[in-house]
């Protein structure tokens, strides 16, 4: 996933401006990376701005000797990457730490008008995470009328994106483990049915973009925000997986590389309609079902359709109420 630059921004002290608080000397100032001084200097060659400007600020550990090193001796291999928080007040992520690099990637052209997830980390504030957390609290507020509802404090997943990190029922780190060593993500588009509140999706920072569909409209929004709050690409339509579903190909506007299809038998009367939707992409399907009973007759109607199944793993150990039952399957959909 990437982070158009147009959505981050850097914060800068200006002696010019009054102090916002006793705890801040100078006033603040928030820019796009190429307005600040920082870029300037690069594109400029000229560093006279940069240097009052760290002097005035009293930004010890740098120097201009130190920013052209750094330019200087740049590598990916050793990048550090850049850190950014959440400002609410400009619905905007900010620069916490890296302006320099950040600075560096687009005058190197290593980085165009977005930025990739891979290369940011997250460090949010407390009112952030308290936000954050209620959200996913409201989550489980809601009851179904299939009867499936969230059953853990913070939800069906778990959450360890930079400081942000919480545990729900299901743990997206560990499950996408088993899921790389059979896919490669890398600028892929996926699609979640039965996306909850978007914790497979929000762990794939290396894919292109991701969609969501979901019939809680709470877990929807947990979803929404901290897809908002990290920068993720990701599309989520509210829907009954139940119903008719072709009005989704018009909402997905992307081709498809690999769907995520994860324990919806047993929630979903119409299951054969759902499976036959998810065919309908004919790509690689990730599929796990609840139990051996209910999955069994799943398995049956996938491999007569013509499917390659391939078991991954027999037990759900990622689970932390201990339901262990669940398999999960690779699909190829009418293998050659």
């Amino acid at each position: 996933m990437y982070i158009p630059l147009s959505k981050i921004v850097c914060r800068e002290g200006d002696p010019s401006l009054k102090p916002v608080d006793k705890l801040n000397k100078w006033g603040q100032r928030y820019l796009q990376i190429q307005e600040t001084l920082h870029y300037k200097a690069l594109v400029t060659k000229d560093f006279t701005a940069y240097e009052n400007y760290i002097k005035k600020t009293g930004q010890k550990d740098h120097s201009v000797d130190k920013f052209k090193k750094l330019e200087e001796e740049f590598a990916l291999a050793s990048y550090t990457p850049i850190q950014l928080s959440f400002d609410s007040e400009r619905d905007s992520l900010i620069v916490q730490d890296g302006v320099h690099r950040l600075s560096i990637l687009l005058y190197k052209g290593l980085i165009g008008e977005s930025i990739s997830r891979n290369m940011v980390s997250f460090l949010f504030t407390k009112p952030n995470l308290d936000f954050l957390k209620l959200q996913l609290r409201l989550s489980t507020k809601e009851t179904l009328q299939n009867g499936w509802n969230n059953r853990t404090e913070f939800g069906y997943h778990s959450f360890n994106l930079g400081n942000f990190k919480v545990q729900g029922q299901r743990d997206p780190t560990l499950r996408l483990r088993t899921f790389r060593r059979e896919f490669a993500f890398q600028d892929k588009v996926v699609l979640d049915l039965g996306c909850n509140t978007g914790g497979m999706l929000m762990h794939l920072p290396e894919i292109k973009k991701g969609y969501g569909v979901d019939l809680s409209i709470s877990a929807l929004k947990a979803a929404a925000i901290i897809a908002k709050y990290t920068g993720s690409n990701i599309d989520l339509f509210s829907k009954n997986l139940d119903n008719d579903l072709s009005d989704l190909k018009t909402k997905i506007v992307d081709t498809v590389d690999c769907i995520f299809l994860l324990s919806m038998g047993s929630w979903i009367k119409s299951w054969t309609r759902l499976y036959d939707f998810a065919l309908s992409y004919k790509c690689p399907i990730f599929f796990e079902t609840n139990n051996t009973k209910e999955g069994e007759p799943q398995v049956d109607y996938l491999k007569s359709k013509g499917c390659l199944v391939k078991l991954l793993e027999d037990k759900s150990m990622d689970d932390s109420t201990g339901n262990f039952g669940r398999s999960l399957y690779f699909v190829t959909p009418n293998p050659v």
